[in-house]
Parts: structure tokens; C-alpha cells; sequence
């Protein structure tokens, strides 16, 4: 599995360089041990991310959530060349 986030950090008055931004695998609504990635926020775009291994089941339910804490909304990017995904691959037993 592997896991994008990123996030655009606003330039100006409303500059969000600050604080954390996060991405955490959760599979069936808990997050997933060691599926955790977090980085310090920085000028312009900030990206978070890496890969899992896990042992899954048939109709487990995966999802992707986002963190930041840099006191106000901030925006996912897609496009650009900067992109929020989770991607899952199925290994053969």
C-alpha cells in the first residue's frame, strides 16, 4: 500500500507554513500500526507519505486520513504535479 498527501500551504496574510501534516492508513475504521507518516509544514506545498505492508481480509474497508494542525483550513492538493492518493496492491499468499 502507498499512501500521498499533500497539502498547499498559502502564500501572503494567510500563510500556513506551520505545524504538522499528517497521513494515517486506517483499515476497517482503526488506523493501521506503523501506517503512519507525519512531516513539519513548509513554504509552499508540503507532502506526506510512504508504503505498508499488512495482512488484509476479503470486504476490509481501507482508508486514507489526512492530518494538519496548523490552526486553520488548508487545502488537499491534486494536480500540478502533487497529488493525494492510496493506492492498495493485492500480494499473492
Amino acid at each position: 500500500m502507498t499512501v500521498t498527501a499533500a497539502w498547499l500551504s498559502p502564500t501572503g496574510r494567510t500563510r500556513q507554513d506551520t505545524g504538522s501534516r499528517g497521513a494515517r492508513i486506517h483499515r476497517n475504521g482503526s488506523g493501521v500500526p506503523r501506517a503512519t507518516w507525519l512531516v513539519g509544514a513548509g513554504p509552499g506545498a508540503s507532502t506526506v507519505g510512504g508504503g505498508a505492508l499488512f495482512k488484509g481480509a476479503a470486504g476490509d474497508k481501507l482508508a486514507l486520513h489526512g492530518f494538519q494542525d496548523s490552526g486553520s483550513t488548508i487545502t488537499t492538493l491534486g494536480g500540478s504535479g502533487y497529488a493525494t492518493a492510496l493506492t492498495a496492491d493485492r500480494l499473492p499468499s
